[in-house]
C-alpha cells in the first residue's frame, strides 16, 4: 500500500510538471455592474496544432467555420473539464480563492488557422462602501496548457457608481499563489460603492 501511495504521488507531482501540450494566448477584461465585480471576460487564441484538432473534432457540415450547434459542442469539450480550474481564472478574495458562479456570453470563432474562444467567467462579488481587494491570475498551474497573459492590454468595464483601482505585477510574497510558476504576473484589484 505504501509503494502503490508513494507511486502515485510520484505520478502527480510528474503530471502537475510536464511540458505543455497546448499553448494560449490570453486577455482578461475586468468586468463590473452596478451591484459589485461581474466577472473576466476572456479572449483566448489557442495554437494552430490544437485549433485544428478542434475543429476537426465538431465541424461536422466540414465547412471550415462553426455554426451555433458545432460552438455549443465546441464549449461541451473545453470548458467542463477545465471548471475545477476555475477556467484558469484565479481570483483570490481575502485568504481563498473564489469559485465562478457561471460562464455566459461564450463564442468561439476560427481566424488564420486560430481557435478564439471569448466567454465572461462571472463570480459576482459586490461591492461595499469600503475597497474590497481582489488579486486575479490567469494560468494553468498544471503547466498542461502554457498560457500567455497579456496582463498589461486588461481594461476595465465599470459603472461610475464604483471606484476600481487596480495594476499589474508580480505574485511574488502571496503564499495562495506559492504552487504557481514564480513568473506569473497578477491582476491586483481594489473596488467600493461611490461615497
Amino acid at each position: 500500500m505504501i509503494r502503490c501511495s508513494f507511486a502515485f504521488l510520484l505520478l502527480s507531482a510528474t503530471l502537475a510538471l510536464a511540458h505543455p501540450h497546448i499553448f494560449m494566448d490570453a486577455e482578461a477584461n475586468l468586468v463590473f455592474n452596478e451591484k459589485g465585480f461581474e466577472g473576466v471576460q476572456n479572449h483566448w487564441v489557442f495554437d494552430e496544432l490544437y485549433s485544428k484538432a478542434m475543429l476537426e473534432s465538431v465541424d461536422k457540415d466540414k465547412d471550415g467555420k462553426l455554426n451555433s450547434e458545432e460552438t455549443k459542442a465546441l464549449q461541451k469539450i473545453i470548458l467542463p473539464p477545465i471548471f475545477k480550474f476555475s477556467y484558469y481564472n484565479y481570483l483570490a478574495l481575502g485568504s481563498k480563492f473564489v469559485t465562478p458562479s457561471q460562464i455566459t456570453n461564450f463564442t468561439a470563432s476560427f481566424e488564420q488557422g486560430k481557435l478564439i474562444l471569448l466567454f465572461l467567467t462571472r463570480f459576482d462579488i459586490p461591492a461595499s462602501k469600503n475597497y474590497t481587494m481582489l488579486l486575479l491570475a490567469v494560468t494553468d498551474p498544471t503547466n498542461y496548457i502554457q498560457i500567455t497573459p497579456d496582463l498589461n492590454k486588461s481594461k476595465i468595464n465599470a459603472p461610475s457608481n464604483l471606484d476600481v483601482e487596480y495594476f499589474v505585477d508580480s505574485l511574488k510574497g502571496m503564499t495562495l499563489f506559492d504552487g504557481f510558476s514564480s513568473q506569473i504576473q497578477g491582476i491586483y484589484i481594489r473596488f467600493r460603492k461611490v461615497p
